[in-house]
């Protein structure tokens, strides 16, 4: 590329960016008006070197995690639902009580005690391929639940117990 090409090449770039001199094909290129573009263009790219990047404080993470975590913990918190049933549901990427993971990714959700397995079950999200592979009471107390992706065992996207205090 010469030097007249590279000087079109420039100008057209610099009447994108909203310059005060604008060229036009055929008007002859005078120092002064492209001086004028160039500092205009390099006043703008000091401005954005020199601004300050905005990030969270501490204290703003700080409040961001404790509001993530009542809402995980609210989440977890069993939710009563008529006729002394409590419910269950559990994020799979926050596992915590009353489900715990065992051996290959096959997930036990346990009801308090002094109340009895009604339900359960757990969901697999769509867009990843994976699939409830198994959701069954394993005790009076107990219910199971495994997810698959392809052949191999996964913690499924959601986990439920519904518990009841009348004996089965």
């Amino acid at each position: 590329m010469g030097a007249p090409a590279l000087l079109v090449a420039a100008a057209s770039a610099i009447a994108y960016a909203s310059v005060p001199v604008t060229f036009v094909s055929g008007n002859p290129l005078h120092a002064a008006d492209l001086n004028t573009d160039l500092d205009s263009l390099d006043g703008r790219i000091t401005t954005l070197e020199t601004a300050a990047p905005t990030y969270a404080t501490s204290s703003q993470l700080a409040a961001q995690v404790a509001q993530l975590q009542a809402q995980i913990t609210a989440l977890q918190s069993p939710t009563s639902i008529a006729g002394g049933l409590q419910w269950f549901s559990v994020p799979g990427d926050a596992l915590a009580a009353p489900c715990a993971a065992g051996s290959d990714e096959v997930v036990d959700c346990t009801c308090p005690a002094g109340t009895y397995v009604v339900s359960g079950g757990g969901a697999a999200l769509d867009d990843t391929g994976d699939t409830l592979r198994e959701s069954r009471p394993i005790s009076t107390t107990a219910w199971r639940t495994t997810c698959v992706s392809g052949t191999t065992n996964v913690l499924c996207a959601q986990y439920n117990l519904v518990c009841s205090i009348l004996a089965p």
